[in-house]
């Protein structure tokens, strides 16, 4: 996928069509979407389902791009939105009874689809992966998606007040993990 080039190029349309360039914000979503579709296929799991997958994603590109910053890198904000899609269709799987191991660390493709050993700034979707799965996902529901610790408490099946406990560990760990990206540039 991206090479620096392409990346750069993605960080220049997305600040582009931040700034109302729709030719940019056309350009942007028409080059992700090669590289996104691929990306969902390298997964035995969700190789069938990749264009909808890219589909969900360019959803959430659309409606969170005002929350991407600037000046972090766009690759790292658009894999982590995509992981997080490629976990709630295999959520929604395992629900209609299809066994899926969404633990098994194989069944997604990585954050980034080449290694890298330390955060891409401080782009707090990335710095999620590095929080316990219980943590991110109490940030995820309650920070990204914004529901309310009682709602949150209903689906994960726990006490309000442990919600609220948990999510202020999990943030407080997650500003350490951002402290500590930012301190090893």
């Amino acid at each position: 996928m991206a090479n620096e080039e392409v990346r750069n190029e993605w960080d220049d349309l997305a600040r582009k069509s931040l700034a109302g360039d729709r030719l940019a914000y056309a350009n942007l979503l028409r080059s992700v979407t090669l590289v996104l579709t691929a990306y969902f296929r390298r997964s035995a799991a969700l190789s069938g389902h990749a264009e909808d997958l890219m589909q969900d994603v360019l959803i959430s590109v659309h409606t969170k791009l005002h929350t991407w910053r600037t000046d972090a890198p766009f690759a790292p904000w658009l894999f982590a939105i995509a992981r997080y899609r490629a976990i709630d269709f295999l959520r929604r799987e395992k629900r209609k009874g299809l066994h899926v191991d969404i633990a098994d660390e194989n069944i997604l493709p990585p954050v980034l689809p080449e290694a890298e050993s330390r955060l891409a700034g401080n782009d707090i979707l990335t710095a999620l992966d590095h929080l316990s799965p219980r943590d991110r996902e109490l940030v995820e529901l309650c920070r990204i998606r914004e529901n309310s610790p009682a709602e949150v408490a209903g689906t994960l099946g726990i006490s309000e007040g442990a919600v609220k406990t948990g999510l202020h560990r999990a943030v407080k760990r997650l500003g350490k993990i951002l402290q500590a990206a930012h301190d090893g540039k």
